[in-house]
């Protein structure tokens, strides 16, 4: 009876997770509309701490194994009050020698898995996710040492883009029309997520640069061609707030760059925002890219010139292919009855979105 319970129970447990790992997403939420949340944190858990269930899994039947085996009259028989705290029987009728086979099999299957199940997870208890950030990369290149110029190297680049953007918004609003230049405010709101499950990272991953069209230097806008009024993150688990740039005006004949340090623990997140002001030509398109590899960039547009109506075309671009255009048709829309464009999983340095306004 107690094999066929921890066969079954086992069995159960193998089938659900096998489904899950198949199918993550639509298998989770099939099998919640079936079990209880509780019993679905359990099989997430075995998933990802198999050895520890293996050593639960042995100690259970180990258990179960010394109380049948206590009540049978098979173990610990010397002790008469571990019998009367089991309420063994006593009878004079000899052990059955099917039971006595049957236990002593049974121990000698228990504790020899146990102790190998224990050699075995000792051994390979450090699983790679686990590692020090120098073993990860030792798993694709074996042949780098770990104090090298190259290891070093590589740890920046690995750090560097294990930062992500899950959510970024861009809202975008027209202050002011002068003949062929138009002063916009933008304010640039996105998460950055520290995907290691381990390590913390601190560098200066954060990269932000700001220019403007070629035609401004010839204007009268060129002493002052836009100011940044807000630049500063915040860590969300601590609510630690850091100023990463105090106000600036923009007055130089140079794009504004300014690399900032990211200052997460694993699993952390941070959310950066940046409010500034800049004029720019309307006969050129404004572009916009990221400072981190985004999943989900909601662009939003505003006119506050209200007696002045505008028009404004907007295109996703790759780099690499020429600025080709790779999402929908190049189409005119009113700032008015623009809808939020939402644009997903945009590459750094090589996936931008294009405004154009028009009159």
């Amino acid at each position: 009876m107690l094999i066929w319970f921890l066969g079954i129970f086992l069995l159960s447990l193998l089938f659900v997770s096998l489904l899950i790992r198949r199918n993550s997403k639509d298998t989770y939420v099939s099998i919640k509309k079936h079990f209880k949340f509780s019993f679905l944190k359990l099989i997430l858990w075995i998933q990802s701490n198999k050895a520890s269930t293996a050593i639960v899994v042995l100690c259970i039947y180990g258990s179960f194994l010394l109380i049948w085996g206590i009540r049978d009259g098979i173990y610990l028989t010397e002790y008469s009050w571990i019998q009367d705290i089991f309420n063994v029987k006593q009878t004079k009728n000899p052990i059955n020698q099917y039971d006595q086979s049957f236990y002593a099999s049974a121990s000698q299957d228990f504790f020899f898995f146990f102790l190998v199940g224990i050699s075995i997870t000792t051994l390979f208890s450090i699983a790679p996710k686990d590692m020090h950030i120098e073993n990860k990369i030792n798993t694709f290149f074996p042949e780098i040492q770990h104090n090298s110029a190259l290891m070093k190297e590589l740890i920046v680049r690995f750090n560097e883009h294990s930062c992500i953007t899950h959510n970024a918004t861009k809202e975008v609003t027209v202050k002011k029309i002068d003949n062929d230049f138009i002063k916009l405010s933008i304010h640039s709101e996105f998460d950055v997520i520290n995907m290691h499950n381990n390590i913390s990272i601190d560098g200066e991953f954060g990269d932000f640069r700001l220019f403007t069209d070629d035609s401004i230097w010839e204007s009268k806008y060129k002493s002052e061609w836009g100011e940044i009024s807000r630049f500063e993150i915040k860590y969300d688990k601590s609510e630690k707030k850091e100023r990463i740039s105090e106000v600036t005006i923009l007055d130089q004949k140079k794009p504004f760059k300014k690399n900032y340090i990211i200052n997460l623990d694993h699993d952390e997140t941070a959310t950066v925002i940046i409010i500034y002001e800049l004029w720019i030509d309307i006969k050129e398109e404004l572009e916009l890219e990221t400072s981190f590899f985004t999943k989900n960039y909601d662009l939003i547009i505003n006119n506050a010139v209200k007696d002045v109506p505008l028009k404004v075309k907007v295109k996703r671009c790759d780099r690499k292919l020429a600025n080709q255009e790779i999402t929908s048709a190049d189409k005119e829309y009113e700032i008015s009855k623009f809808n939020n464009k939402n644009y997903q999983e945009l590459r750094v340095n090589r996936d931008m979105v294009k405004v154009l306004f028009l009159k």
